[in-house]
């Protein structure tokens, strides 16, 4: 595949995180959180955010339950769901619709 990695076949965005990527492939390439967000262009769809955008203690919902933004562990971020109070961990490139205060 390294051949193919040329900014006349992909978009010079995507070169980086693609090589890096083919280096060490992860099960999943969503589990590669740079490539993920190339492969979307940097760009949530529309009327979301992804979820390393949000402040610390933002509310959001993902998937019709609320959540309140925690910190970050090392690739991911610790989320209370406020029904509940259980913790949940979420990709950073996670969308997510934010609640307005």
């Amino acid at each position: 595949m390294l051949p193919f990695l040329q900014p006349s076949i992909f978009p010079n965005y995507m070169l980086n995180p693609l090589a890096n990527y083919l280096k060490n492939p992860k099960a999943s390439t969503d589990s590669d959180s740079k490539l993920s967000l190339a492969l979307k262009e940097n760009i949530a769809e529309e009327g979301k955010n992804f979820i390393f955008e949000l402040p610390i203690n933002s509310s959001f919902i993902f998937k019709d339950k609320l959540y309140l933004k925690g910190n970050k562990r090392k690739t991911r971020y610790e989320c209370i769901e406020l029904k509940t109070n259980r913790i949940y961990l979420f990709n950073q490139n996670a969308e997510v619709v934010l609640m307005k205060k």
